[in-house]
């Protein structure tokens, strides 16, 4: 087994608490670093934009342009993500699925938040 699905296996396996941002796939010491001096110093803070994207590619480039990684590195942080949140949401996520609609108003939008940091 990779280290890459193992990291997603043991990301994925609990809630995201207060995991740091080097606890996602594709994501170590220096691109942490990087997030983390972009205002995503957890782990629960990132899929905020990987659900207002969407979509893969849009994640992907956004990271790459973001914090300097490859594409391998952004596509493995997209995968821990979307398995995070098909688990976690029950919800198929990597889908097109227009989250602010389903969300509605602000209050399941918290709700979200919420079930994301427990």
């Amino acid at each position: 087994m990779s280290s890459t699905i193992r990291k997603i296996l043991i990301f994925v396996a609990e809630p995201m608490g207060e995991k740091p941002v080097i606890d996602l796939a594709g994501i170590g010491e220096v691109l942490g670093k990087g997030l983390v001096n972009h205002g995503f110093d957890r782990a629960y803070i990132v899929p905020g934009q990987f659900l207002l994207l969407k979509d893969n590619e849009l994640f992907v480039d956004w990271l790459v342009d973001l914090i300097h990684c490859n594409v391998k590195q952004a596509s493995d942080c997209w995968q821990c993500l979307n398995d995070w949140c098909a688990e976690h949401l029950k919800v198929p996520v990597g889908t097109g699925v227009n989250w602010w609609k389903m969300l509605g108003n602000g209050e399941r939008g918290l709700d979200l938040v919420t079930s994301l940091r427990c």
